[in-house]
């Protein structure tokens, strides 16, 4: 079966197979009452992904389309705005809506516009007691490239001069790696393995992640 975070990966290359010009690839249209932000030094802030129905290994007999919808645009005064967009995956066919993710991005240092400060988002506090399970990833400077190759061809992964220009220090590794690595540690550990267990994954994220940091997830299965 497709791992359900792959498809997050999707709205990146869209059908392409190849290498793509990813700034060109995912501009995007202007945002009626929001000011013209760089959206190519956005960053990931959050994302909450749904799955209603496991996609399929082949689109044989499908068709799919990706729909995005802008909810809202928020004004974080002088440490930048964020965005907060929705976007489903539905076989026009038969209407079956597959997954829905919903995404909050974070463009540093472009604040001050004079808009809404947006929702705050709730604190998540882990539960006292020893963890159930933990995952851990060994990153190099590979895993970068390596990553990328999935169809996330953002500069910032790859070469240093998007993350100085961001106040990020250098590169940094695709957020959605590890979003998609705590993801699987988490099937694996609780799930044994079985993907198709997965109806919801969310994740925050809260600080950069570089090529050689070791990732830790650390489980528990429950709610305390």
């Amino acid at each position: 079966m497709v791992f359900p975070t792959y498809l997050l990966i999707l709205p990146f290359k869209l059908a392409d197979q190849e290498v793509i010009e990813f700034y060109g690839q995912n501009a995007s249209n202007t945002i009626p009452g929001a000011p013209d932000l760089a959206l190519r030094y956005a960053v990931d802030g959050q994302r909450d992904l749904t799955i209603h129905k496991p996609l399929p290994t082949a689109s044989t007999g499908s068709k799919f389309q990706l729909r995005n919808k802008v909810i809202g645009i928020y004004d974080k005064g002088s440490a930048g705005s964020s965005f907060d967009t929705e976007q489903k995956i539905v076989d026009t066919v038969t209407g079956e809506v597959y997954t829905t993710t919903r995404s909050v991005s974070f463009v540093p240092k472009q604040g001050n516009w004079g808009g809404p400060r947006g929702p705050t988002m709730p604190l998540y506090h882990f539960p006292s007691r020893a963890p159930d399970a933990t995952y851990e990833v060994q990153t190099t400077d590979n895993t970068v490239f390596l990553y990328r190759l999935n169809g996330d061809y953002n500069p910032p992964h790859a070469v240093p001069y998007p993350g100085l220009k961001m106040g990020l220090g250098g590169v940094i590794i695709h957020g959605l790696f590890t979003y998609s690595s705590t993801c699987y540690g988490i099937v694996s550990k609780i799930f044994a393995g079985d993907a198709g267990r997965l109806k919801f994954f969310g994740a925050r994220f809260a600080f950069t992640v570089r090529p050689g940091d070791k990732l830790t997830t650390t489980m528990v299965d429950g709610y305390g």
